[in-house]
């Protein structure tokens, strides 16, 4: 594998992820750190790759936000301490606010057709990028039909997210900490009954497993990444 391939991009990203934990062990400020660093990873990453220009996605666009995405702990927990303010233990910010991810026909993070998170959104919604506005809504008629319809989807995209995103992982499971793929609605859910979600994941629980995503193999994802960490 060359030196700035894609495994060595997995394992220099997930060695940023394990200083990041080791300096921060156990600490509520580690959660925001890791999403800032894999956000800053990805977005960094896919404009220095070759591919077509004209993206079809708008700033606080939701044209996705009707596809299914998973996400790992952190980023569903920061977006949680956004919704309802619940990192530290804060109650939820309003009963309206409480009820969104109860909606199952839409994402929890949208509002008028407009991504109140785009910022913060997950590695997941960042991969799901149109090159085309006509391909935008093939994706989202799929989607309306419970369909799959990857290939409208720009590859880079998916492929750097993908790395960032394991990377991630890789670097918690090596650090003893919960790790692996979460549904997002569930997982936030999840935490809006439960406030305390954040300390019991960074205190090495996995309050987030009735989430977990049922295709996510952990087994099979850890001898992949010990096989990439060989090369």
């Amino acid at each position: 594998m060359r030196e700035n391939g894609p495994a060595a991009f997995f394992r220099a990203a997930s060695r940023r992820f394990r200083d990041a934990i080791e300096a921060r062990r156990g600490q509520a400020g580690l959660i925001g750190v890791l999403c800032a660093q894999a956000f800053e990873s990805f977005d960094k990453t896919v404009p220095a790759l070759p591919h077509a220009a004209g993206l079809a996605c708008e700033r606080e666009c939701s044209g996705c936000s009707q596809l299914r995405a998973v996400a790992t702990a952190p980023e569903i927990l920061l977006l949680a301490h956004f919704l309802y303010g619940v990192e530290r233990g804060g109650a939820a910010k309003s009963d309206d606010e409480a009820q969104r991810p109860d909606h199952p026909s839409h994402c929890p993070l949208v509002e008028n057709r407009l991504c109140r998170a785009h910022k913060l959104r997950p590695l997941a919604c960042r991969g799901l990028a149109c090159l085309g506005a006509r391909d935008c809504d093939k994706l989202a008629c799929a989607a309306d039909n419970g369909e799959d319809n990857e290939a409208s989807l720009s590859k880079p995209h998916l492929v750097v997210r993908s790395l960032v995103q394991n990377a991630m992982m890789n670097a918690l499971r090596y650090e003893g900490m919960s790790w692996g793929l979460y549904e997002i609605a569930a997982g936030l859910r999840i935490v809006r009954d439960a406030p305390m979600a954040a300390r019991e994941w960074l205190a090495g629980g996995d309050p987030l497993a009735p989430a977990s995503a049922p295709e996510f193999d952990r087994q099979r994802a850890a001898a992949i990444f010990d096989t990439i960490d060989r090369l």
